[in-house]
Parts: structure tokens; C-alpha cells; sequence
């Protein structure tokens, strides 16, 4: 029994990493289960090899730094007064103790987890046809709100963060594209995945998709021998910049909201969301910024503590009058100031460097890991990435597993 699953022991972990890859839209607790799980199969495994990999305690310095991040969430906890809050909130940190030193000790086999990205591709194109079709058919409702409706009040889950998963098989799609595998089979997919990436009318991934098109579309156009196939690309291409522009009615709202009504002095700002309720996301990111950094001017060594930043947040609306901020009770929307917020300038500078340390480790020659780790540190600036699960797992799981993913690919590539 026990030579059996040493035989069978790669083909289990890369299960368990599509497990918590299938799962990260459509069960929480599915989700969560699966990580959980990564820790403990970490522990079933020969001394010898146990020892090996606890090792990457004390040799990656990534590794260290996720820990001490955790750490710094625990201080917080010390001079906290909600601290009922504050513990819910550190312990949602709890994956990034094991899940990166799992991820980056552990043998990726590059062959089996091909197939598991295949496998995920599938998954990801019908679980979305399902939800869109029960959306419109079904439930019989307009394609304008299948964001609200279906993705964050059913699924629970937030449309940036859902992006990150999508970008997996676009990622998959592009790189079997490059190497002339199934092109037009894949091609469908790639164009369906970019439907759904539009379809979440988000700004951000509408930046992050233009980026990806153009890098990993002028590599397919340099990569193909065959004038044919160059040419016959092309009008893929100009199909999905019309479907991007003509497309998403919420996108364009939002633009247009942003293009009429965006004001830049604080003053003014300050008056109009203290009147009414406005739909200028920019401005209330902007007003929440200035509000944010008030409150660390005063507080920055320490910060208010892991559990009393939304508190001291939500304070701050209340003295100003911030009608759509009281009501929403709105987050950071921006996970660096949220750092330097909860645990002061030694709290935001050790999340501050460990992007750093992952960013360094990214190159353009990147199959993922590039993409997803500059998508983070820019996203960051945008969105409090780690306020919930799906962040933390995007955090904790996501960049360290496409990092050992573009590592093993390195060290096949030297031994050749």
C-alpha cells in the first residue's frame, strides 16, 4: 500500500492542485478543504524527504517572508481592541504559513500538470456556460447584471478575483497556440475565455486582458513559421479588439461615468459624496486614499492594529459624511495601504518586499508567473486583494505555484 502511493504520489499532488484550482469559483469550503489538505500531504512523505523540504524555511527567502507577513497580522492582534475582528482577519492569513513553502518544495511534474491545466480548461468554459445560461434562460435575466447577480450575490465571489482563474486557461490556451497544438480548437477557447473576461466589466482586467493580447500575441505572430497561419490569426485578433470596444455595456458605463463626472480636488470630492450617493468608483477610491493615509500619518509605526482598521476606516466616513462609505461600509481598495493601516511601516514594508522578492523572480520569457505576479502589485493599488479568501489564495497558492511551475521549466531546460 504504502510503495503504491510513493509509486502514485506525483499524480495525488497534482490532483490536489487542480482540486483547489476546480474548486476556487464554485465551493468555498471545497476550496478551503483542498489547501487544507496540500499541508497535510506535505507531511506524508519519507523522513528523508520531509527534512529536505523543510528546509525551505530557512533557504527561500520568500518562504521566510510569507511567514513573517503572517506574523506581522499576529502582532496586530496585541494592541487591537476589536479583537474578534481582528482574530477572523489573521486567521484568514492562515494559508500563506504553509501553502508557500508546500508549493515550492514539493516536485512539480510538468507532464502531469499539462494535463491538469487541460483538464481546467474544460472545466473553467463549462462551469461558465452553465452560469451564463442559467443566468439568461433560467433565472431569465438581462446580460447586464450577470456580474452582480450571478457571480458575486450567488457565487459569492468578486469578479477580480474570479479574473485570476480565467487568466490560467487564456494563459494555457496562448501557450499551446505558440506551439501550433490543436490551434483551432484552442483559438475557440481563447476567444470564449476573453467573452467571460469582458463579461466582468472590470476595469483593471480589462487593462490586464490588452496586455496579454499584446504580449503573447506578438510572440503566436513570431513563433509561426507559416505565412498562412500568420494571416489567418489576424483576424482573431481584430475580432477580439471590436468585441472589447463594442462589447460590455458595464464597462462602458463605467468609463463613461469616470470620462463626465471625475473630479481631482479633495475639497470638491469631499462635498459631493457627502450630498448624495455617487457611482464615481475612482473618486471614492481617491477619497478613501486620503482618508486612509490620514489615519497612518498618525499611526505609523504601529498601525491601529489587525482588527481596527475598518473600524477606524468607517470613523473617518462618519466625520466627513461619506454617504456611499457608511452605506457600503467600502475597504481600503488598496491592499498596500491596508498593510501600512493594520501594522504600520513595519507591516506594509515586509508586504512591500516580499512582492519584491516575486517580482525578481519573474522574467518576459514567463510562461504565467510573470503575468500573475505583475497583475498582483499592480492590482494591489486598486483592490484589497487579501480582505477575503479568494485573495489569499490567489496570494498564497497562485504566484507560488506558477513560480515553481517556471522554475521546473527552467531546470528542464539546463539539463538538456
Amino acid at each position: 500500500m504504502t510503495k503504491t502511493f510513493f509509486t502514485y504520489r506525483e499524480h495525488i499532488y497534482v490532483a490536489l492542485l487542480l482540486l483547489v484550482l476546480m474548486s476556487f469559483m464554485v465551493s468555498y469550503a471545497l476550496n478551503s478543504i483542498s489547501t487544507v489538505l496540500l499541508g497535510v500531504f506535505f507531511f506524508i512523505d519519507r523522513t528523508k524527504n520531509i527534512r529536505t523540504k523543510l528546509r525551505v524555511f530557512k533557504e527561500s527567502r520568500i518562504v521566510v517572508f510569507y511567514v513573517l507577513f503572517f506574523i506581522g497580522q499576529c502582532i496586530g492582534l496585541i494592541y487591537t481592541e476589536n479583537i474578534a475582528y481582528g482574530i477572523q482577519k489573521a486567521t484568514l492569513f492562515l494559508p500563506l504559513i504553509f501553502l508557500p513553502a508546500v508549493l515550492l518544495s514539493e516536485r512539480l511534474n510538468l507532464k502531469y500538470f499539462g494535463y491538469a491545466l487541460e483538464i481546467l480548461k474544460y472545466w473553467t468554459a463549462i462551469v461558465f456556460l452553465y452560469l451564463l445560461i442559467t443566468h439568461l434562460y433560467v433565472d431569465e435575466r438581462p446580460l447586464s447584471n450577470f456580474v452582480n447577480h450571478t457571480i458575486n450575490a450567488r457565487l459569492g465571489i468578486s469578479q477580480f478575483y474570479l479574473v485570476y482563474l480565467i487568466l490560467v486557461p487564456v494563459l494555457y490556451c496562448f501557450f499551446q497556440i505558440e506551439k501550433s497544438h490543436r490551434v483551432i480548437v484552442n483559438g475557440f477557447f481563447l476567444v470564449l475565455f476573453i467573452f467571460f473576461i469582458v463579461l466582468m466589466a472590470n476595469r483593471f482586467s480589462f487593462i490586464m486582458l490588452i496586455g496579454v493580447l499584446l504580449l503573447k500575441g506578438k510572440n503566436i505572430m513570431s513563433s509561426m513559421s507559416s505565412t498562412m497561419w500568420k494571416w489567418s490569426f489576424l483576424p482573431l485578433f481584430v475580432s477580439l479588439a471590436i468585441l472589447l470596444v463594442v462589447y460590455s455595456p458595464g464597462l462602458r458605463k463605467k468609463v463613461d461615468v469616470f470620462v463626465k463626472t471625475t473630479d481631482f480636488d479633495i475639497e470638491t470630492v469631499i462635498t459631493k459624496n457627502k450630498v448624495t450617493y455617487t457611482k464615481n468608483t475612482f473618486e471614492h477610491r481617491f477619497l478613501i486614499n486620503y482618508l486612509s493615509l490620514s489615519i497612518i500619518k498618525d499611526n505609523l509605526l504601529f498601525g491601529v492594529g489587525t482588527g481596527d482598521y475598518q473600524d477606524m476606516l468607517e470613523k473617518s466616513y462618519d466625520e466627513i459624511h461619506f454617504k456611499s462609505g457608511m452605506g457600503l461600509k467600502l475597504n481600503n481598495h488598496n491592499q498596500y495601504l491596508t498593510e501600512f493601516l493594520k501594522t504600520g511601516i513595519l507591516g506594509g514594508l515586509c508586504f512591500i518586499y516580499l512582492l519584491f522578492l516575486l517580482a525578481r523572480e519573474a522574467s518576459l520569457s514567463n510562461k504565467y508567473f510573470v503575468y500573475f505576479v505583475g497583475f498582483f502589485i499592480v492590482g494591489s493599488l486598486l483592490e484589497s486583494y487579501l480582505s477575503r479568501q479568494h485573495g489569499i489564495v490567489v496570494f498564497s497558492f497562485f504566484l507560488p505555484l506558477f513560480l515553481k511551475f517556471e522554475m521546473e521549466i527552467k531546470k528542464t531546460t539546463s539539463t538538456v
